[in-house]
């Protein structure tokens, strides 16, 4: 069980200040504007050692002031459209897992949910709607814990399954389009606990399948322009397979493509594209220090920057 505790700040650097730097624990600046610009990025700050404490924090898309979003423990954030505040969830002292709301400065939380689980919040383009995972079980190592796609009103009023029982899986991950028309989200199979993207028309019709399963697919998210779909693949049982890394598939249907392999140094995980499409952020974990940093790209896979080296995790990233 996982209770809310104030997570202490670990230092975020610009790219410049990251040659022979090393890990250490800064506090954050003064003055923030906090109020997010295109340029900020949410993420979610895990103190070490791995002490699954995951803390909401926002930082410059050039690595430089870092926030904590108050003292607000929690995971999955999903910027607002007008960016004024961030959707995500957390846990309770019970254990149970909810959908919550909050200012970039750590002001105005509202719990949207109160079940036992209901997670991985992501706003429609208009901001009038919520599609989120829930279970009915809050224990994802107990038996009967699976993931359904539902739908909610902003103000977390009229809870409604996405799909029709005979449609539905093991869903979870779900992000509206830009145009707010369909939704791509990650599916697993049960049996082989491999997992695939799906897209669904934002009305729970016209389910198609993306990718093939495979082990393990996760993490989709739309380009701003909808066109493509940007998601990683790790298989589980090593890190140095070449078909791991970040892969893009297009939206309406064709081949995958590998757009940034894993290395013999870096794994990176968990991509999202910046609002004007022209670049993607993305978890970056080092595999001599098994740390999760925070990185950036250029929307084709080249200029990989470094933001971030602290000694905990950066995850749960979200730009757009």
């Amino acid at each position: 069980m996982r209770v809310r505790t104030v997570v202490v700040p670990a230092v975020v650097l610009g790219a410049a200040a990251l040659s022979g730097c090393t890990a250490t624990e800064p506090r954050p600046t003064d003055s923030p504007d906090p109020m997010a610009s295109a340029e900020r990025i949410a993420y979610t700050y895990e103190q070490p050692p791995r002490s699954g404490r995951l803390a909401l924090w926002t930082v410059n898309a050039d690595g430089n002031d870092p926030q904590p979003v108050g003292d607000q423990l929690g995971q999955f954030p999903d910027w607002s459209p007008d960016r004024a505040h961030l959707l995500f969830d957390f846990f309770d002292e019970d254990g149970a897992v909810h959908v919550g709301r909050i200012a970039p400065d750590g002001t105005g939380f509202a719990q949207l949910t109160d079940d036992v689980f209901s997670g991985e919040p992501d706003y429609s383009p208009d901001g009038s709607t919520i599609v989120l995972s829930k279970s009915p079980v809050a224990d994802e190592d107990a038996p009967g814990f699976t993931q359904t796609l539902w739908l909610m009103n902003a103000d977390g009023t009229d809870p409604r399954p996405l799909l029709e029982p005979a449609d539905a899986g093991f869903d979870y991950e779900g992000e509206f389009s830009p145009d707010g028309a369909e939704i791509v989200f990650t599916r697993i199979d049960p049996a082989t606990g491999h997992s695939a993207l799906f897209i669904v028309a934002a009305d729970g019709t016209g389910i198609r399948q993306l990718t093939p399963f495979d082990d393990f697919v996760e993490h989709p998210r739309w380009s701003p322009d909808g066109a493509t779909i940007v998601y990683n693949v790790q298989h589980s049982a090593d890190l140095g397979d070449p078909r791991n890394g970040i892969w893009t598939v297009p939206s309406s249907g064709g081949d995958p493509s590998i757009l940034l392999a894993t290395t013999s140094e870096m794994h990176p995980i968990k991509p999202d594209y910046s609002p004007d499409g022209e670049r993607i952020a993305f978890g970056c974990k080092y595999l001599e220090s098994d740390n999760e940093e925070l990185c950036v790209m250029d929307a084709d896979g080249t200029d990989v920057t470094r933001l971030t080296q602290t000694p905990g995790n950066e995850n749960n990233i979200v730009w757009d």
